[in-house]
């Protein structure tokens, strides 16, 4: 059974990434709650498209991360081994080769189609029920 080891580096930089990447999530988040106690029910009706428009904005870093996801469990399935030859992995794993890494890439690639979905539907979700709750 052969192992791919981890890349200790690769810790640290994930995590950095994930900082970089997530504060203007948090920032919107923060502007989005503040402007929105600032107003009273009637109007909020009215802030209902910037909301939207916030939303939708948060989720497009997401939907690049599921685009490059789909692109991973497609080099698995060409391929037809994982992890990819030259990845940084996070911890030692173990290899996959044939039909357990083209299985592997397919379900990589299923998640990725269900988190696009969720992130492209959970916007409008929201706001379907904010207006549902305000009887807007």
């Amino acid at each position: 059974m052969k192992i791919d080891r981890a890349d200790p580096s690769q810790q640290k930089r994930t995590l950095l990434w994930l900082l970089v990447l997530a504060l203007p999530t948090f920032l919107l988040l923060d502007h989005l709650e503040a402007y929105l106690q600032g107003l009273d029910v009637d109007a909020l009706g009215g802030a209902l498209p910037l909301m939207t428009t916030v939303l939708y904005l948060m989720s497009l870093p997401l939907l690049f991360a599921c685009y490059y996801q789909w692109r991973v469990g497609r080099r698995i399935v060409r391929e037809g081994r994982f992890p990819l030859v030259g990845s940084k992995i996070l911890r030692d794993t173990v290899v996959l080769e044939g039909q357990s890494a083209i299985r592997r890439g397919r379900m990589l690639q299923l998640l990725t189609l269900v988190l696009a979905l969720v992130f492209l539907l959970m916007p409008a979700l929201i706001v379907a029920v904010l207006k549902s709750v305000l009887s807007l």
